[in-house]
């Protein structure tokens, strides 16, 4: 039986500014909801540069989706 190979998956780290555009709001609410927990935790890539995961943001917004 043949096998079918996909392309892997890979999971792209968003910056702050990313990912208060795909939210929608401002670089200051988003910092306030960071401090305050309510978004997904941030990934420490280096002692300057940390992200948000493409996943992590997606299922935040899927878990907040008010059905109609």
């Amino acid at each position: 039986m043949d096998e079918i190979k996909t392309e892997p998956k890979y999971d792209v780290l968003l910056t702050r500014a990313e990912v208060a555009q795909r939210l929608r709001i401002g670089m200051r609410t988003l910092a306030r909801m960071d401090a305050a927990g309510a978004l997904p935790p941030r990934i420490q890539v280096t002692d300057r540069i940390t992200g948000y995961r493409t996943s992590a943001i997606e299922k935040f917004l899927n878990d907040r989706t008010v059905a109609s």
